[in-house]
């Protein structure tokens, strides 16, 4: 993946769903550009801290031990962090780097 900040699993077709994971520190320049994925859906499960995704222009509060499922064409970014650090594993039941579109 092309942000160090996020990890990705997979590659190698061990699996036929995408699984990554993201960790946002206090001293940690994080930036996510808007995107959505035309097929996969996108579970969010955070693991630590607290913080707001957007989904579609809306205000959705992230915190630990919470799932937010995310459905294709819906846009979304974390947009900001409330408690560090923020951890979260993202599962997508689709893995074409093809079905993820970027917005910005």
């Amino acid at each position: 993946k092309s942000n160090p900040l996020l990890g990705y699993w997979g590659d190698y077709r061990e699996i036929d769903i995408g699984l990554s994971s993201g960790k946002i520190d206090k001293h940690t320049n994080f930036s996510e550009k808007l995107h959505y994925h035309k097929k996969g859906i996108v579970y969010f499960l955070i693991l630590d801290g607290e913080g707001i995704l957007e989904i579609n222009g809306e205000i959705v509060p992230m915190k630990k031990d919470t799932v937010i499922q995310i459905d294709p064409g819906e846009k979304y970014k974390v947009r900001e962090v409330l408690s560090y650090p923020l951890s979260w594993i993202t599962i997508c039941t689709i893995k074409d780097p093809a079905d993820k579109i970027v917005f910005e």
